[in-house]
């Protein structure tokens, strides 16, 4: 019984990690093309912005995505509770 209250509170968890973690690689990420394309076309800090802008917005997509999977997954433990 306890193992499957456990279970059920991680998989709650889940999702809140998977938003920290997205945030955290798509902001790097984007931070990081932007060094590489400063050295590249020699644009200080301009690629540097314009990655972290870049990986916002990848995070904020993955974060919408990963809303609607949570809402879907509700929806369907919601039909079979009832």
């Amino acid at each position: 019984m306890a193992n499957k209250v456990l279970s059920e509170r991680i998989a709650e968890v889940g999702p809140l990690l998977a938003l920290g973690i997205s945030w955290g690689l798509c902001i790097a990420m984007g931070v990081g093309g932007g060094i590489v394309l400063d050295g590249w076309l020699n644009s200080s800090p301009y690629g540097i912005l314009i990655g972290f802008l870049v990986g916002i917005a990848a995070a904020s997509d993955q974060t919408l995505k990963i809303i609607r999977q949570v809402e879907n997954r509700a929806k369907i433990e919601k039909g079979k509770v009832e």
